[in-house]
């Protein structure tokens, strides 16, 4: 009797044992099984963002591409009108009045002058492009500042255009940001005002919107409207435009580029026939 005791209580610990190795075995086969579905997943999501991050890069190589493209082709033919006036003026007995020579040293020094903007602006477009953030450590009282980046634009204003400037902020008003951004991107779109403004008014107005903690900047001319189709394109891939419609684009690309890493976002107001108004936004 002792026997058939002895034998059931080994059956039964050999029962259990079992029954535990087998659980102990089915819960890893289900951990492995979820790990390595966790693991494809994971890789997956890798995969994924590298590919992103992949096709982003081929985007802004392909931008900057187009963008040097453009200007090579610009200096191409500033070049090869310079090479063709020396031709003229040393092989024909053309002999060029003081006025015309006058005219044509002032058509080059603009056409140039044309190009180390749309440069300057091009090389700032490719530097805030490749930025992830940026520090905003420069305390501005907003008034003061947009008042001097404003003033700092009127050399290039056309005669007779005259300039307002509207704030609904006290003159103390504070924010913290990146002041050289702040400026490059100011100073960029009200050139773009002055430069398509031939009569009229060019305005800054400021705001802010307490309810999203942003402070707001809109620039207005009253130059010649931008069409909707092509502010969209703006803001995309460079359609085939002249030296004067790149140098807008590159301006209005790289500010939306810079008031998104002060916490903002740029875009054009509703569509109007006689004005422009750009508009963007920094957090407070």
């Amino acid at each position: 009797m002792t026997n058939v005791f002895f034998y059931y209580n080994l059956a039964a610990a050999l029962i259990l044992v079992g029954g535990a190795v087998w659980a102990t075995t089915c819960y890893w086969r289900k951990r492995t099984a979820w790990q390595r579905q966790m693991d494809d997943q994971r890789l997956s999501l890798e995969l994924f963002r590298a590919d992103v991050a992949r096709e982003n890069a081929l985007k802004t190589c392909k931008n900057n591409r187009d963008v040097m493209s453009h200007v090579l082709r610009e200096v191409q033919a500033l070049r090869e009108g310079i090479d063709s006036l020396l031709v003229l003026l040393t092989t024909s007995d053309i002999v060029p009045g003081q006025q015309e020579w006058n005219l044509t040293c002032g058509l080059i020094k603009k056409k140039s002058a044309l190009l180390a903007d749309v440069l300057t602006v091009a090389f700032e477009m490719m530097y805030y492009e490749n930025r992830q953030s940026i520090g905003r450590n420069d305390q501005i009282v907003v008034n003061k500042f947009c008042q001097d980046v404003f003033e700092g634009c009127l050399d290039m204003l056309a005669k007779g255009v005259e300039t307002r400037f509207e704030t609904a902020l006290d003159d103390d008003f504070v924010v913290r940001t990146d002041i050289d951004t702040l400026r490059r991107l100011l100073r960029n779109l009200l050139l773009n005002a002055v430069d398509n403004t031939r009569q009229g008014t060019v305005t800054l107005k400021l705001s802010s919107d307490e309810s999203k903690q942003q402070l707001v900047f809109a620039v207005t001319d009253t130059g010649p409207a931008i069409p909707p189709e092509f502010q969209e394109k703006m803001f995309k891939r460079l359609p085939n435009i002249n030296i004067h419609q790149l140098l807008l684009t590159l301006r209005v690309r790289t500010g939306k580029l810079m008031a998104h890493l002060l916490g903002g976002t740029l875009f054009f107001d509703s569509y109007m026939e006689k004005s422009n108004t750009v508009v963007f936004t920094i957090t407070v």
